[in-house]
Order: structure tokens, then sequence, then C-alpha cells
């Protein structure tokens, strides 16, 4: 077996690594509609590139998939882009890595893959490593909203003390 899909899974890492950080500094002078159509037109001209040295086939479930891909693609990089305006970039890029949890339970319902123990013990540990490395992040969040809700409701005790009836 080649050992070239090390190669291309590494640039493959790279590429997506950059992908999920750039986002976060375009957001910050545009918004994430203009981001995302930048992004498409980006693609569209790479696109062009390759398209120039390869003959483009087509089948109809192929040219299909592809198309859905395609769409899918950048329907959830609209959705990343407006997540990660909300949050910071090291939250939104690690949930969202939890991706291959839905192609492979596509894979499995579609393709007919095995849903082996050691890959549903890679999904599991996935899920829990997600979830450690943001935990402070969730606790945080958690101890706002209850800093919150305390700050509310003392203010409202408040208000009621200095009310005459």
């Amino acid at each position: 077996m080649s050992q070239d899909w090390v190669i291309y899974i590494f640039l493959t890492i790279i590429c997506w690594g950059v992908w999920t950080f750039l986002p976060k500094i375009a957001i910050r002078t545009i918004s994430a509609e203009s981001a995302l159509i930048l992004e498409v037109l980006g693609g569209a001209f790479w696109g062009l590139i390759v398209f120039g040295f390869i003959k483009l086939e087509f089948h109809l479930i192929g040219t299909f998939c592809a198309l859905v891909a395609g769409f899918c693609s950048y329907l959830g990089a609209y959705y990343y882009f407006k997540s990660v305006k909300l949050n910071p970039v090291g939250l939104v890029s690690s949930v969202s890595s939890l991706y291959p949890v839905v192609a492979v339970a596509l894979s499995i319902l579609f393709l007919g893959e095995k849903a082996s123990l050691k890959r549903i013990v890679g999904i599991v540990l996935a899920i829990i490593a997600i979830y450690l490395m943001n935990l402070p992040r969730i606790e945080k969040g958690a101890c706002q909203e209850k800093s919150m809700a305390q700050s509310e409701a003392s203010l409202s005790s408040s208000e009621g003390k200095g009310r005459i009836s």
C-alpha cells in the first residue's frame, strides 16, 4: 500500500487548520456572509486553476453527490463563521471537529461499513476529549450564568425593599 496518503492527510490537516483559524480574523472586519462569499470565490479561483489541468467527468450520481457535498461544505462553513464570531476559535474548531462522527454514522448506514468496537471506542474518546478540552470554558460559562442569575435575584429583592405598598 502506498504511503502517499500520509503526505496528503498531513497537508489536509495544515489546510483545514489554517481554514479554521482565518475566519476569526476575517469576521473582525467583515460580516460572516461576506467572508463566506469571498471564501467561495477563493475556492472557485482554485477550482479554475485545477480544472485547467484535468478533464472534468460527469455521471448522474457522482455529479449529484459532489454538488451536494459542495453545498454542505459551504453551508457548514457559514455556520462555522457564525459560531466563531461568537466564540473562541479553539472552542468552535474543537467542537466542530466532531464532524467525522456524522461521516462514520452515514458510512455505516448507507455504505455498509462495519461499526467495529475500535471505531466506536474512538468516537467515544473523541467526544470525551472535546469535552475535556473545553471543560474550563463550559464551567466558566455556567459560573457566569449563575453569577448573573444571583445578581438579578439580588437586584429584584433590593428593588422590592424600596417600594411603598
